[in-house]
């Protein structure tokens, strides 16, 4: 069984990490990618069922801090 994780980042993390997770089974990544960070709030309300929540930096991660206990996710990296 895999672990399903949405990704809210930048284009560029999303290209970075795509290429690490390819070396890693059992992982299924989606993403939401921003252009600016101050889009995190938007593409949070977006996400689909997941195990995970895997924010792509500081910024996104403080854009959407306040919302984070509203979501039914069981962990946020």
């Amino acid at each position: 069984m895999s672990t399903k994780i949405a990704v809210i980042c930048s284009k560029a993390f999303m290209n970075r990490i795509t290429s690490i997770a390819q070396n890693i089974k059992n992982i299924q990544l989606e993403f939401y990618p921003y252009s600016h960070p101050e889009e995190a709030p938007i593409l949070l309300k977006q996400i689909r069922p997941c195990d995970a929540l895997l924010l792509g930096g500081t910024l996104p991660y403080l854009h959407v801090q306040s919302s984070l206990s509203e979501i039914p996710i069981l962990g946020i990296i």
